[in-house]
């Protein structure tokens, strides 16, 4: 009896084999001309940064740099420009500033004879939460960072952007890390079960510098929107599909906020 079990598994085996069918998916191409901005200027006095690219029209097809746009961000009657640096796609601000507060902020990119604009006031920030580390597992000197607060947070949106370096602690190997974390003010079906995040481990007596940023409602929106078409998307339960938002008019894609920030610096003990 036994061995006619044997015989019957082994035949559904070659059942199951032969209903595979291979499937050649076809990816639509989509036009390569539309304008990506990334462009997050922040209450910090320095060269402000804004990032031009344009969407590809093949899956691996890389983003094309672009070189030829006039880049300008006006408040109050003052013109400030931004010029193409050596990256290609980064274009600097001519002089350092700093974005100040109850001012109306006008990004302009002249581009293939069109000028697309946005519009952006600088966001508030709440103080820096007490940062924790968790020990790892059977390793007394290592930590991990999970989390800093909690994502669902109704009285703020805020983005971390936290880079950890042991370099001066070991003489090989990769010594560096950066994450991001956020906190959001309204919450969506894909956050209460999200796919597992690897932790960030670090060795003990590693340099933590955290950067936060306040985000305004808009923007937070479309950070929210991307992670769930990435991070937060896919996962056993859920999965969704979003039209990410902009508020870079007519026609591009990305945003453009102005942020204020606060930076702490620790030792992870």
């Amino acid at each position: 009896m036994s061995k006619l079990r044997y015989i019957i598994l082994l035949l559904s085996c070659f059942l199951i084999l032969s209903c595979e069918e291979r499937i050649a998916w076809e990816i639509q191409s989509q036009p390569d001309d539309r304008l990506v901005v990334q462009a997050v200027l922040t209450d910090q006095f320095m060269i402000q940064s804004i990032y031009l690219s344009r969407t590809s029209g093949s899956l691996n097809g890389g983003f094309p740099y672009v070189e030829d746009a006039e880049v300008w961000v006006s408040t109050g009657g003052q013109r400030l420009d931004f010029f193409l640096d050596s990256s290609r796609s980064t274009y600097n601000s001519e002089v350092p500033f700093g974005i100040k507060d109850s001012q109306v902020y006008r990004l302009n990119i002249r581009w293939q004879g069109d000028t697309l604009r946005a519009e952006s006031q600088l966001s508030k920030v709440l103080p820096v939460p007490e940062i924790k580390f968790d020990l790892v597992p059977n390793h007394d000197s290592l930590l991990a960072l999970t989390k800093i607060g909690e994502i669902f947070d109704p009285t703020q949106d805020a983005m971390y952007e936290v880079n950890i370096d042991w370099s001066h602690l070991t003489d090989s190997g990769p010594a560096q890390a950066r994450s991001y974390f956020y906190n959001f003010s309204t919450i969506h079906i894909n956050e209460i079960i999200r796919p597992i995040r690897e932790d960030l481990v670090f060795p003990k007596g590693s340099i933590v510098s955290i950067k936060k940023l306040g985000l305004n409602e808009d923007f937070a929106k479309f950070l929210q929107s991307m992670l769930i078409e990435t991070e937060w998307n896919g996962n056993f339960y859920f999965s969704t599909s979003s039209n990410t938002p902009t508020n870079i008019q007519p026609d591009a894609l990305g945003f453009f906020s102005t942020c204020a920030v606060l930076t702490d610096t620790l030792i992870a003990q």
